[in-house]
């Protein structure tokens, strides 16, 4: 007669939270049922007849703890895998390989086991289902926000998120992107968990899932998250999602389609109503302490085969240190490094000489043309000449040959001040095309804006423009708008709001939709306030919500040229080593147009320079003394929406 196992979940104490979470279901559910059961570490395990150990998953616990549990036969004879990785993923066939080995081995989504049998790995189906543990569902729920999304990083689900973000600027979302670069090991400024996060999902009318990869898997625990807290999911088209049905338990829609249908689906709340009660009710069909008597009979009769003379010696680990923990190392002295910098210089100088040229024939046309102060007053609206108080926003803009592009960017502040003040404030840089005359154009078809358009002489360069442009600036909150970008409708007052709730903040900014002549491409600003990121490279664009009085006491924008196209980015880090922060909205404010000719392209030609300059700028932030420092997103739990995007 096969001895009752003592199943025991063996996690590294630095895995990610959500396999803490999963554990904790698993004991729960088992010990309702009667079965011995515990969440152990390698040092707690225990040994007796009944033992049998669950790694969970696999790979992650071997990536964190080392292989010794991979050593011992007799030991993997008594250890059940259980798996939790996509077939199409960069850990499946390392799950595969230990699979192989271990007694037995389980995985929650019916198509990862069809490849692992076509692997030759008998992986069995642990269907995941209802457990009280989870449930958040309320039938009288009023959610407060219209849209929720959790994934991680990855280009494919940048690219379909920013797809969607027309349709979610104008919508109460939060969208929270985590990196995965390292474990998530509790809640942070990019992970939510636990109770946190089901109180999220039953407090959201849609949850949005988009796929890692092309391939149609089914994110089977993160519906089944979703059904428990009666949050209805719009997602891709999935394989083996029985016994739930799409258009019945979830929405599908393709990916071309997603914001459309999204737009659609947040109209339609009988709809949605439907989906998540018919969800609820399939799921509490599946209790998952049903699936897991499965598992159990497994564990039985393991506990027959030879225990291992002892588990593997333990031996404290540190916990591995996060990506972002460390600077960028940059080998200046290699042979292609020198290169770079050399082109890097070499490339500038040209331009200083290019904008001399300039400057010369501006005098040989014009002998008095550089003659009196460097700017000159181009035009100004009828709105501004009447204006008596300032507005509450300075719009700046720094232009250089961008005709084709700038008429959008001014439209679209239109649309995006709501019921907020604003003025423009565009500097000509010296353009050589139409783009003065554009915008000149622009002013007069648009009397009641209240704009300004003031010219350099010749060409000084970005910093120099943005420098003029906040220096005339009359406004309370200064938003930087490159020529070629576009702002989306509502954004000022999303923008100004969480100013005003932390008044301690310097700057706001949210997530941009980076976009080139085909279309969507990536999402940009995902991340909140967290200094140690910016030791690594700049994630915040200059399209941010700035309190006036904060950049000019920061003297403005560097005209350092070593760090020539990373201005914005020595603005964070200058704001970061004064002890200042930012506020991230986590959704989408405007649209960041990707060039390969923009100042970034050349900057990036060689980052020594640059960094070298950082360093010495900001000693605090970029020795890691501000690692500690982060904050949540900002949320605004009582606003409201209208169809036009405007907090009301």
């Amino acid at each position: 007669m096969a001895t009752e196992p003592h199943l025991q979940l063996v996690l590294s104490p630095y895995q990610n939270a959500f396999f803490h979470e999963l554990a904790d279901v698993i004991v729960h559910e088992l010990r309702g049922a009667g079965v011995a059961a515990d969440i152990v570490t390698p040092a707690s395990a225990v040994m007796d007849s009944g033992s049998v150990f669950v790694l969970l998953p696999p790979h992650e616990y071997v990536a964190l703890e080392g292989d010794p549990w991979l050593h011992d036969h007799a030991l993997l004879g008594r250890t059940i895998a259980l798996l939790a990785e996509q077939p199409t993923q960069a850990h499946f066939e390392q799950n595969a390989g230990i699979a192989r080995r271990v007694g037995a081995a389980f995985d929650f989504n019916a198509s990862a086991v069809h490849a692992y049998q076509r692997r030759g790995v008998p992986a069995r189906h642990l269907p995941f289902g209802y457990t009280s543990r989870w449930d958040h569902f309320h039938h009288g729920a009023d959610p407060s926000l219209d849209v929720l999304y959790m994934g991680s990083d990855e280009p494919r689900r940048q690219r379909l998120l920013a797809s969607c973000a027309p349709v979610l600027s104008q919508r109460s979302a939060r969208l929270i992107v985590s990196d995965n670069l390292a474990p998530n090991r509790g809640s942070s400024a990019t992970f939510i968990g636990g109770d946190e996060k089901r109180a999220l999902l039953a407090d959201s009318r849609v949850l949005l899932n988009i796929h890692r990869s092309d391939e149609p898997y089914f994110e089977w625990l993160r519906f089944i998250e979703a059904f428990h807290c009666g949050v209805p999911v719009l997602s891709e088209p999935s394989l083996a999602t029985a016994p739930f049905v799409a258009g019945t338990h979830f929405i599908s829609a393709a990916p071309d389609a997603l914001p459309y249908v999204l737009n659609s689906i947040l109209d339609d709340t009988e709809r949605l109503q439907q989906v998540r009660i018919a969800a609820y009710e399939e799921l509490r069909r599946h209790p998952f302490s049903r699936s897991l008597e499965q598992l159990v009979a497994v564990a039985r009769t393991l506990t027959d085969r030879p225990l291992p003379r002892a588990l593997p010696p333990f031996t404290r680990r540190a916990p591995h240190p996060h990506p972002y923990d460390g600077l960028l190392v940059i080998d200046e002295h290699s042979p292609e490094s020198i290169m770079r910098q050399q082109l890097r210089e070499l490339r500038l100088e040209m331009q200083g000489v290019r904008r001399q040229l300039s400057a010369i024939q501006r005098t040989v046309l014009d002998p008095h043309a550089l003659d009196g102060p460097h700017t000159t007053e181009v035009a100004v609206s009828v709105a501004h000449q009447l204006a008596t108080t300032a507005p509450s926003v300075s719009v700046v803009m720094a232009l250089y040959n961008h005709s084709e592009y700038v008429g959008a960017a001014l439209e679209s502040t239109i649309g995006a001040a709501g019921d907020v003040s604003y003025e423009l404030v565009v500097v000509d840089d010296g353009s050589t095309d139409d783009s003065r005359q554009t915008v000149t154009d622009w002013i007069h078809a648009h009397p009641w804006v209240r704009a300004r358009l003031i010219g350099h002489r010749v060409n000084q360069g970005l910093p120099y423009a943005r420098n003029t442009a906040v220096a005339a600036a009359t406004g309370e909150f200064l938003f930087v708008l490159d020529a070629d970008n576009e702002i989306f409708p509502g954004a000022f007052p999303r923008l100004i709001r969480p100013l005003e709730a932390d008044t301690a903040a310097a700057f706001s900014y949210g997530m941009l939709e980076a976009f080139t002549q085909d279309g969507p491409v990536a999402t940009m600003g995902m991340w909140p306030w967290q200094p140690k990121r910016l030791r690594n490279g700049n994630y915040i664009d200059a399209m941010a919500m700035i309190r006036a009085s904060v950049l000019r006491e920061m003297e403005g924008y560097t005209t350092d040229r070593r760090l020539y196209g990373w201005e914005d980015y020595d603005l964070w880090c200058r704001m970061a080593e004064a002890g200042r922060h930012g506020r991230q909205i986590p959704n989408f404010v405007a649209r960041y147009r990707r060039s390969a000719t923009s100042m970034v392209a050349l900057s990036n030609v060689s980052q020594v320079p640059s960094f070298a300059a950082l360093a010495e700028r900001c000693p605090l932030l970029m020795s890691g003394r501000l690692d500690h420092v982060e904050f949540v997103s900002y949320t605004a739990p009582s606003a409201s929406f209208t169809n036009n995007g405007v907090v009301a």
